[in-house]
Formats: structure tokens, C-alpha cells, sequence
């Protein structure tokens, strides 16, 4: 005896559930991915410690990722826009004497855009002047 088909709509609905939930999970929820990895100097020297993505605006994620010991570091975003940057170095002085410098490059916050897509951001901190 012939099996007849009569469709989707007749198909179990635990079935038709995973199905659909399946191609919502490949197709995403509309935004796009973003693959960040770089360098961060300071003076030419390699930055040992931390490096922190916050979005600029509502949307996006918070990353943070280490600083290896060639100052390199690798991320991965869900989504894209600008961010402000933080570096923290480990080897910044916790007490400075007075007119000293905690860390002898500027640590001000940088901002940067993440586009869809590998991204590579390279960052040189300047040396700070007296």
C-alpha cells in the first residue's frame, strides 16, 4: 500500500517546532558578526595586560579579552558599531611618587569602529610628555 504525503502542516508539530526553530538559529536574528583581533604597543614595546570593548551606543556587547605577551589579543563580536576602548596594562604603578606617571603611555580611552567581517585593530599608545 502506497504512503500518501500530505505536507507540512501535517507533519507533527514537535517536528514542525525544531524545523522551524532550526532555521531561525541559522539565519540569526538579523545582526551580523564581527571578528576583532590586533596589537597594542606602547612605545614600540608590546602591552601586557587588558583590553575592553563597551559599546558607544544601546546596542552591542561588552568584550574583554587579554593582552598576551606580544600585546596581542583576538575577539568576537555579535554585532557591530563604535566602541570605546580601555586598555590596562598589568604592569601599571598602583601608588605613583607625586609628578610621576602611573604608566609611561596615555591610557585615555580610544574609540573605534567594528565593521561585519575581520576587523584589525592596531593601537599605539603615545608616550606621554611632561
Amino acid at each position: 500500500m502506497p504512503v500518501k504525503q500530505r505536507g507540512f502542516a501535517y507533519a507533527p508539530l514537535g517536528f514542525r517546532m525544531a524545523l522551524v526553530l532550526g532555521m531561525l538559529a541559522l539565519a540569526g536574528c538579523g545582526g551580523s558578526s564581527a571578528k576583532v583581533k590586533g596589537r597594542v604597543t606602547c612605545d614600540s614595546k608590546p602591552v601586557v595586560g587588558l583590553i575592553l570593548f563597551s559599546p558607544k551606543g544601546e546596542e552591542g556587547e561588552r568584550k574583554s579579552a587579554d593582552l598576551k605577551d606580544d600585546g596581542s589579543y583576538e575577539l568576537q563580536f555579535n554585532g557591530t558599531g563604535k566602541y570605546t576602548i580601555v586598555i590596562t596594562p598589568r604592569d601599571v604603578v598602583a601608588n605613583p611618587k607625586p609628578g610621576e606617571f602611573p604608566y609611561p603611555c596615555d591610557l585615555a580611552p580610544l574609540e573605534r569602529d567594528i565593521k561585519a567581517g575581520d576587523n584589525e585593530i592596531i593601537i599605539e599608545l603615545s608616550k606621554r610628555t611632561r
